[in-house]
């Protein structure tokens, strides 16, 4: 095994990978050693083997996908197959704001109406359990591929692709839906009938959507996952997608790919802080059919139009976020919140209520629940810290819930105005007891520790190794006891953000110069800190690229005087 420093080797260890096997996998994953055989999951092979039976008897084929961007990108494979076969379907995505989450009664009347004999969902259908029925009922056989927990019984689907589901032997459980829907794709198109249409080769140039789709949906990026999104990034940097293209323009982005050194300038922070919300803006601020057009689309100036209107979308996006989040902190005794966070106003857009959720979960460390407040037909979204389980409080008050589904730290429900009260209260009870008091303190824990003289080009390049960073695989947080402070320079806008310098100690090079690490945002901390104070900082060093220059970045997480 390589020789590798204590601090990066301590890394790897508190990852689980304490052998050189399992470094060596990690730290070099390969696409043909460790994609898992799709034939693995439960009922796969028997959706393939329907699916091609539709199209041979050319039965009425409907896509049914999620509105979010991992649902988007599910859709968008599977229609890539059915249009390589010139093979007609339909595709019905729900709209967010009025349909809400997962197969619904009044959309399935209509596409059986319409004449749909096989309905494939994607990234939902799970917990759909009576509209499924309905379906079955009326001769239509349903085949769901989902990676959504199953709450109670699974649904009477003609197949249910899921890896969650009793029965599963597929070896890892982090597929997302997108993740699904290509590893159907590689069962589909493994098939005689598709020879000479799709191979290896060609089937790669599909990573880049499941790239998208898995970080957007955070689920996590270790075993498959961390491998198709490594491949699908060097994908999407050539990507022969025209949307792709178009969306690289308005978000300011310049892909770069070293095919020598088989290398990309991006990264999962532009999937998923840049690609992903303008996907998401589609169905949050109007439809998701913008975004799955945008995907498809062939021609570039057609793709630019729906780009540009993606990021108009996305601006709207910000301000509403803005004024909710205001809007509900102002309602929140911020100096003691309480156990379970329950606030609703019908002003307040369902289609951003997630995005609000998750930032005042992170800011004050409780679960929390948004409500659109519509009548009979309310629709919440709940997020929660790491180790409380929201489908288990969501079970606490399901008498008061007309449906509700999700994850354990991500959730939906559609629930009526007049029990939100009651709701607020069960769950404030549930909360009493279930929420640990260490989830209530949000805090930041140091994968190992080093010393100035650390903040290397070298370190910085190794620590890239553990890339891509996401979900299960977070960029390791370096911790740093002691640091003597020697200069403050405010920078950016406004002064928002702080350029400060500490005296060198120890490294191996004596130590006695200046090192550089940037406080972003420091909301008036920089201008507190005093020089020659000594200071326990916390944070993540990378490598900066600009002009062709590349140097170490330490980026400041926390900075706290010295412990003693």
């Amino acid at each position: 095994m390589k020789h590798y420093p204590d601090f990066f080797l301590k890394i790897l260890t508190s990852r689980g990978l304490d052998t050189p096997e399992k470094i060596e996998r990690f730290l070099s994953p390969d696409y043909d050693r460790d994609l898992h055989d799709p034939w693995l999951l439960k009922d796969i092979e028997k959706a393939a083997k329907r699916i091609w039976r539709a199209i041979e008897n050319k039965e009425k084929i409907v896509i049914y996908g999620d509105y979010d961007a991992d649902g988007i990108c599910a859709s968008v494979i599977l229609s890539e197959f059915f249009n390589s076969l010139e093979c007609p379907f339909g595709i019905y995505t729900p709209d967010r704001r009025t349909e809400g989450y997962g197969l619904n009664m009044k959309a399935l009347e209509g596409l059986i109406k319409d004449g749909a004999k096989l309905i494939i969902t994607l990234d939902c259908g799970s917990t759909n359990i009576k509209e499924i029925a309905y379906a079955k009922n009326k001769g239509v056989e349903v085949i769901v591929i989902d990676h959504h927990q199953i709450v109670h019984d699974s649904p009477p689907a003609y197949a249910l692709v899921n890896q969650h589901q009793s029965g599963d032997s597929y070896p890892f459980k982090g597929l997302c839906g997108t993740g699904l829907a290509f590893k159907l794709f590689q069962v589909l198109s493994s098939d005689s009938r598709a020879e000479g249409i799709w191979n290896k080769d060609r089937e790669k140039w599909l990573l880049d959507l499941v790239a998208l789709g898995t970080v957007a949906d955070m689920v996590p990026l270790v075993d498959e996952n961390r491998t198709m999104v490594k491949y699908g990034l060097l994908v999407l940097a050539q990507t022969k997608r025209v949307g792709f293209k178009e969306l690289f323009k308005v978000a300011r982005i310049v892909p770069k790919f070293d095919r020598e050194r088989m290398e990309t300038n991006l990264n999962t922070v532009i999937l998923g802080f840049s690609f992903g919300p303008r996907i998401n803006a589609a169905s949050r601020m109007a439809h998701a059919g913008l975004a799955y057009n945008l995907l498809m689309s062939g021609e570039a100036e057609a793709a630019r139009l729906l780009a540009l209107e993606l990021e108009e979308n996305n601006s709207k996006r910000k301000k509403e976020i803005d004024f909710v989040l205001n809007e509900v902190m102002s309602r929140i005794d911020l100096a003691n919140p309480p156990d379970f966070i329950v606030e609703g106003s019908p002003r307040w857009p369902a289609g951003i209520l997630g995005l609000v959720a998750n930032k005042i979960k992170d800011r004050l460390s409780r679960p929390v629940m948004l409500i659109h407040e519509n009548g009979d037909d309310s629709k919440a979204s709940l997020r929660a810290p790491d180790g409380f389980n929201l489908l288990l409080a969501l079970e606490s008050v399901a008498q008061n819930l007309l449906q509700y589904g999700g994850h354990k730290q991500a959730a939906g429900t559609t629930l009526k105005a007049e029990d939100i009260s009651k709701i607020r209260e069960e769950l404030k009870k549930y909360a009493s007891k279930n929420l640990l008091p260490e989830q209530k303190t949000p805090k930041i824990e140091a994968d190992a520790e080093i010393v100035l003289g650390d903040i290397t080009l070298t370190n910085a390049e190794l620590v890239g190794l553990l890339e891509p960073f996401g979900m299960a695989n977070p960029s390791p947080r370096l911790a740093v006891a002691g640091a003597e402070l020697s200069e403050v320079r405010l920078m950016g806008n406004a002064n928002k953000h702080a350029k400060l310098f500490f005296k060198g100690r120890n490294g191996g090079k004596g130590g006695k110069g200046l090192v550089p690490a940037l406080l972003f945002f420091h909301n008036g901390e920089a201008d507190k800190l005093q020089i020659g104070g000594k200071y326990d900082i916390v944070g993540e060093l990378s490598v900066n690229e600009w002009n062709g220059n590349r140097e170490p970045q330490f980026k400041i997480l926390d900075i706290r005087p010295k412990s003693n």
